[in-house]
């Protein structure tokens, strides 16, 4: 059907290996492809956001796919049936996310060459927002990183293929291991924010909530995948450590166990922590920025192979100074003495006294808040985010318009 730009619309797939992440970070972009005159559909498993999707007009593709498996026969299945939704989509553009997408389309696409059936060879683009498991020191992943990195070369260094990335060390490390080429790959922010809906103007003016609360303890909320790699640990033990010292602080825990993720944080272990001590764990929460708006400090001690930390952006755009890890993902957000502090990593002590000193430095808690908020206005704001993606999509498609 015709666009905005005069012209029949460029069909644009997104593709994922579970509908948490479409639903997180792209159905605000997809949402704003469609405006702009792209034919938009999305692509990955069955789960619970499908239906958000449905809600928000955009049309649901089912892809059958263990996000957990490694079995070969398995594995082969999903790619024949990838291979089966591009041949009958017949898109003008893919977009990738996650490790198994990235490398299952760049194959599916590949096969589909092989066998003759585009009428146009699709442009793919691979996300990594994050390099995840596969680049870990965990043993399966050195055992299995020889077998699947010939093969992610396989299927990226090619002409048709962009790779975007969210922090410059993942950027590099694809680069130095000649898994895409230089001149076809760009860091971009795919954890972009709605600036305005995170904001808390009362912080500006020094009204915030630990203003008007000041007979409560200041809140320090971590909120993530309940993984061990994201730094629950840590978390924990700088709780109790401040909690020994008396510090009037209460840690908050924010999310759910991604159980089938390696490395998961038993639910046991979190009720327990709930009940005794020493955090409170809050579950799922599906309006973070009511939740941001009601605590102090925000703090991530991952060593994750993160890509962006989207927690950090939006509690930077809620005006809260900043605790995480010396991570190159971090520090996109964080700088270290002027919207928060950059800790190292694995060390809880570090973390206890970063917290202990923001909490007792109330000035300097809220000059940093402000430049937290600041730096998400001028970074991570949707608006500027969301134009540069729709420039590089049109960039792909060979958009005469833009």
């Amino acid at each position: 059907m015709p666009n905005a730009r005069g012209a029949s619309s460029p069909k644009l797939l997104y593709v994922a290996n579970w509908d948490w992440v479409l639903y997180n970070f792209r159905l605000d972009l997809a949402r704003s492809a469609a405006e702009a005159g792209y034919d938009v559909a999305l692509v990955c498993p069955d789960g619970q956001y499908v239906s958000e999707f449905q809600t928000a007009g955009l049309r649901w593709i089912r892809w059958p796919l263990d996000r957990k498996s490694i079995n070969p026969v398995t594995e082969l299945i999903s790619i024949l049936r990838l291979a089966q939704i591009y041949e009958r989509e017949q898109p003008d553009l893919i977009h990738h996310d996650t490790i198994k997408p990235n490398i299952y389309g760049a194959l599916a696409t590949w096969l589909n060459g092989v066998r003759e059936v585009w009428r146009s060879p699709p442009q793919l683009l691979n996300s990594f927002m994050g390099v995840g498991f596969m680049f870990s020191n965990r043993p399966l992943a050195r055992l299995l990183r020889p077998l699947v990195l010939p093969i992610m070369r396989f299927g990226m260094r090619r002409e048709q293929v962009f790779t975007t990335f969210s922090n410059r060390r993942d950027h590099d490390l694809f680069v130095g291991r000649g898994l895409v080429e230089p001149e076809r790959a760009r860091v971009v922010v795919s954890e972009f924010v709605d600036t305005n809906r995170f904001d808390v103007p009362d912080r500006r003016n020094g009204t915030g909530p630990d203003a008007r609360n000041a007979e409560r303890p200041l809140r320090v909320l971590m909120a993530a995948r309940l993984l061990w790699d994201k730094g629950v640990g840590e978390f924990v033990e700088a709780a109790r450590i401040l909690a020994d010292r008396d510090v009037p602080v209460e840690f908050l825990l924010a999310g759910e166990p991604d159980v089938e993720a390696k490395g998961y944080v038993p639910v046991e272990r979190l009720e327990q922590w709930d009940e005794y001590g020493p955090v409170r764990w809050l579950g799922y929460c599906s309006d973070m920025p009511a939740l941001l708006r009601e605590v102090d400090i925000a703090v991530l001690p991952t060593h994750y192979n993160e890509g962006l930390p989207r927690f950090l952006v939006e509690a930077a755009s809620s005006g809260l100074p900043l605790v995480a890890s010396d991570h190159a993902a971090c520090r996109r957000v964080v700088e270290d003495g002027a919207n928060g502090f950059v800790i190292p990593k694995e060390d809880a002590e570090q973390l206890a006294r970063a917290v202990e000193f923001l909490a007792r430095n109330s000035e300097r808690r809220h000059k940093m808040g402000k430049a937290s908020r600041e730096k998400a206005v001028s970074k991570f704001d949707r608006v500027k985010n969301i134009e540069e993606w729709l420039g590089l999509y049109d960039q792909l498609v060979g958009d005469p318009t833009r």
